[in-house]
């Protein structure tokens, strides 16, 4: 027979029949524990406390990886966490931001949010003084695994400059990526 244990570890078979058994315990964190043979007649048996050994030893190396979810909602913006999309291998900046949520880029390449197309391109937290052709150039020449974040301000506040009503599209390049400050 299989059972289960509960949360605190207890287990229980039911209809056993007169005989001798052996118990096997499985989990994903420890080693396979058997019991030595035992012998039921009848009632109730308690085997009593069973130990298992962990799969890790003391000399073993464990490394624990967090990731950023790819995105992010605050009340102040959205973040969409590039670095941490699968299937981005040969996909250009351009390609990316049109598939962040709420950018729409027309078949002329002008960049719109939330249906708004006044809206201003920052790169690393520097508004850009490009004209549309330009950005959308840089954009198209800059890989996605450069950057890290894209960050969606549908409604900014008083920090950034007053033009760019229809919102702020603010990409954050990979620190260890130069693109310089020749986009400005």
């Amino acid at each position: 027979q299989a059972t289960l244990t509960d949360e605190n570890g207890f287990f229980e078979f039911l209809n056993i029949e007169k005989g001798n058994y052996l118990i096997k315990i499985t989990n994903q964190h420890n080693l396979p524990f058997v019991s030595s043979e035992f012998q039921f007649i009848d009632g109730v048996l308690d085997l009593g406390e069973l130990k298992m050994e962990s799969k890790i030893s003391n000399e073993e190396e464990v490394s624990v990886i967090g990731r950023k979810p790819i995105l992010t909602v605050t009340a102040e913006k959205t973040i969409l966490n590039v670095a941490n999309i699968t299937n981005m291998t040969g996909v250009n900046a351009l390609e990316v931001l049109r598939r962040a949520p709420g950018v729409m880029i027309d078949k002329d390449n002008n960049i719109s949010l939330k249906g708004k197309s006044d809206v201003r391109v920052f790169l690393d937290g520097r508004p850009s003084q490009m004209s549309n052709e330009d950005l959308v150039n840089l954009l198209k020449g800059m890989n996605a695994s450069d950057i890290g974040t894209i960050e969606i301000i549908t409604n900014p506040s008083s920090k950034y400059d007053a033009t760019g009503t229809g919102g702020i599209i603010n990409i954050v390049l990979k620190k260890d990526k130069g693109y310089g400050n020749n986009f400005g």
